[in-house]
């Protein structure tokens, strides 16, 4: 005999994870046509036709389902780095160019958000079975290795984690420029990118490639 209380239990987290889901999905394209700045909790809310207050049992604030939006959507990245069928070290290039373009629109919202990261950690954040930027950069390391573009005598891991290192470099210089009086030609992502990889690169490549 089915068990009636694991049935209502198993449709009221199925409910949950709907209204969770679609409140993410409409504040994302509330905040990618309007702005995030602009856009209420309440708006959130009514276009995930839901109550305000049902909003706050889901994210403690605006800026909350921001950094798990962004957590979500660069995980995703990490998981699958684009161009599968490239050399890894256009592949990593991709992928910073990638990751570089999801928090852009963001970026003046950066020191307020990994304040909040910080103060209140999710589990999920730390869980060891989740990509992280190290261990995705150290598995591309790897395939380049596997297809003769990086020397095979480096440490994969040690090596993606100089990769990341620099990444989250670049992004604390641009939060850093986006809060002061910095010329803001002096942080410029795209460019930075290519020119700190390639430095990068001359440690890392064949030399016959």
């Amino acid at each position: 005999m089915p068990d009636k209380t694991h049935q209502t239990s198993s449709r009221w987290e199925q409910r949950k994870e709907r209204t969770h889901r679609r409140l993410l999905e409409e504040a994302e394209r509330l905040f990618r046509s309007q702005g995030f700045d602009t856009i209420t909790v309440e708006e959130i809310a009514v276009a995930a036709d839901v109550a305000k207050g049902t909003f706050f049992n889901y994210f403690e604030s605006k800026e909350c389902l921001l950094g798990e939006l962004l957590y979500s959507r660069i995980q995703s990245r990490l998981s699958s780095p684009p161009a599968p069928e490239a050399p890894a070290d256009e592949r990593i290039r991709l992928l910073f160019q990638t990751l570089w373009e999801e928090l852009t629109p963001y970026r003046h919202l950066a020191r307020r958000m990994f304040a909040h990261a910080m103060t209140h950690p999710k589990p999920e954040y730390l869980n060891p079975n989740q990509p992280t930027a190290t261990l995705a950069m150290a598995g591309l390391v790897r395939e380049g290795q596997a297809q003769g573009v990086f020397r095979p005598d480096i440490n994969a891991e040690f090596a993606g984690a100089l990769l990341t290192t620099y990444f989250f470099r670049l992004c604390v210089l641009d939060m850093v420029a986006s809060e002061t009086t910095m010329d803001a030609t002096t942080v410029h992502g795209g460019d930075l990118i290519e020119e700190g990889l390639d430095l990068l690169y001359r440690g890392m490549l064949v030399s016959s490639h």
